[in-house]
């Protein structure tokens, strides 16, 4: 979910499983090179990177592999800078704090905190953690694709009214003590609340939908990307029947629209 609390801007973040790789390498002469053209914010966080730690007069090569589809508001700018950071730290043995990644991401651009593997509460414009439940999210999530593209940098947002500002904290409230106690019900039904707030800035036109199906078929709950054009269906993890089901409802009743399922990131709080 994404909003604002008392004009401190906050999104809770859901990790998943797409990883973008990063490679860095020794390369004659000064200055950055990296293997996709376009992929210019990992070349300026790269350029940031080396002349924080007095590198600026080496030289690397940096290529990036990446399976997170671009502008769709799933964060694919912010795992390439993480991802880059991570290489160049490994290159040049420099320890990279995840406190680091967050600032230096936020010079570049507003940014998710794909830096961590499991859900926070992250301030996106400053890249500070608000608040660490240290809990993995259980979820298998049915990612809705309707096509087209968002440019994230030049999305504005409508200021909040106050219904909306007390449905935010609301929703804020009730994630995170889901998070904190594990209820995954309460967790879903703070992403539908904030993903309804969300309409009157960027509306989803089948976010109606996919709730029904969403609830038909035992889900907890639809998450959307705020500054984006995807949603999901989410379900517990162990319920993977179901989730292709709704994927195949999706398929049936949206057939312009494109599919994924995906699960929260693995491993263990911390890692």
């Amino acid at each position: 979910m994404q909003g604002e609390l008392d004009d401190q801007p906050f999104m809770i973040t859901f990790p998943v499983d797409l990883w973008v790789t990063a490679v860095a390498t020794p390369s004659a002469g000064p200055g950055v090179r990296i293997s996709s053209a376009h992929k210019v914010k990992a070349r300026r966080v790269a350029e940031l990177f080396l002349r924080r730690h007095g590198l600026a007069a080496r030289g690397v090569t940096v290529s990036v592999n990446s399976p997170v589809p671009e502008g769709k508001g799933l964060a694919s700018s912010s795992a390439d800078i993480v991802a880059v950071c991570r290489a160049l730290g490994d290159l040049f043995g420099i320890a990279v704090s995840d406190a680091e990644l967050g600032e230096l991401a936020c010079r570049i651009e507003p940014s998710d905190a794909v830096m961590f593997d499991h859900p926070v509460a992250f301030d996106y414009l400053r890249g500070r953690v608000l608040t660490d439940p240290r809990r993995r999210l259980p979820v298998r999530a049915v990612l809705v694709d309707p096509g087209g593209l968002l440019d994230t940098l030049g999305f504005r947002r409508s200021p909040y009214t106050a219904a909306e500002r007390r449905l935010v904290r609301q929703a804020y409230q009730l994630a995170m003590a889901g998070l904190v106690g594990g209820d995954l019900a309460a967790v879903g039904a703070a992403a539908t609340l904030s993903a309804q707030v969300n309409q009157r800035r960027h509306a989803k036109p089948q976010l109606d939908q996919l709730i029904r199906i969403c609830d038909r078929l035992g889900g907890v709950g639809v998450c959307v990307a705020h500054s984006g054009v995807v949603a999901a269906m989410l379900f517990a993890e162990a319920h993977a029947a179901q989730a292709e089901r709704a994927a195949q409802e999706v398929v049936r009743h949206l057939p312009s629209a494109a599919t994924m399922c995906l699960t929260s990131a693995c491993g263990e709080v911390g890692s």
